[in-house]
């Protein structure tokens, strides 16, 4: 077994075996395989072609696929609507969609600060009451 193409392959493994997203016996037929030809390509004992890797982004649209191959480029994959809108239209609808889960990811991290803010704030005050009970340090004293 070569490590060549293995994430890749665990991926698409994970997308048809664990989750059963897709029928495999469709995907493999979809592509122009028979099921043991496409079974050698999901446990990596064969890595799937440019051409195949390509048929199987059509066929099985799922974005972790196209995310792993531009996962160490500077491109970021924009999914195109089907029909007849134009390029740019389409282009811009997944801008939009990315920003928009962008902004969700945000206002979760912006609900959780005050939760850690006062979870520090909190930590900060019994550490100070700890050590004033040990008298190693001592509230106001008027002289």
């Amino acid at each position: 077994m070569t490590q060549r193409g293995r994430a890749f392959a665990d991926i698409v493994y994970t997308i048809l075996i664990v989750e059963k997203t897709y029928p495999v016996g469709m995907v493999a037929t979809a592509l122009g395989m028979n099921y043991a030809a496409f079974h050698s390509r999901l446990i990596n004992r064969t890595c799937f072609s440019a051409d195949e890797i390509q048929n199987l982004l059509e066929v099985v649209p799922d974005p972790r696929l196209a995310s792993y191959l531009l996962e160490r480029s500077i491109f970021v994959a924009a999914e195109r609507s089907s029909g007849a809108a134009e390029p740019v239209a389409s282009l811009q609808r997944g801008a939009t969609r990315v920003v928009i889960e962008a902004t969700d990811v945000l206002e979760l991290v912006d609900a959780a600060l005050p939760v850690a803010e006062w979870i520090t704030a909190s930590s900060d005050w019994c550490s100070r009451r700890s050590r004033m009970r040990r008298g190693r340090s001592r509230p106001f004293v008027s002289a």
